[in-house]
């Protein structure tokens, strides 16, 4: 599932929840091993961190380039600035030639 494929207006009752974002935050870095492997892992980033500078991902376990290029790849995470990940974590990554 590609970004443009996903509305995430369905999703706009939901983001008026009183600290909603944060939950979300806290469910998926707490979570790391579910969040990581599933089919919108992207979608689920853009909910979360869709008003932050900082993508904190360290903890994420098996995330794939796919998810996160779909999170970055939209508006709503435009204000990101900086992500925080562990490179040994990322499911196909490109290739390591340069290490």
């Amino acid at each position: 599932m590609n970004a443009e494929s996903f509305d995430m207006s369905i999703f706009d009752d939901v983001r008026n929840i009183p600290k909603f974002q944060e939950m979300l935050q806290g469910n998926l870095l707490n979570s790391p091993a579910r969040f990581g492997k599933t089919g919108s892992s992207g979608q689920l980033l853009r909910l979360a961190f869709s008003d932050k500078e900082h993508l904190s991902l360290e903890t994420v376990e098996e995330i794939s380039v796919e998810a996160l290029s779909a999170a970055l790849a939209v508006t709503e995470t435009q204000k990101i600035k900086s992500i925080s990940l562990c490179i040994e974590t990322i499911l196909n990554p490109p290739s390591t030639s340069w290490m």
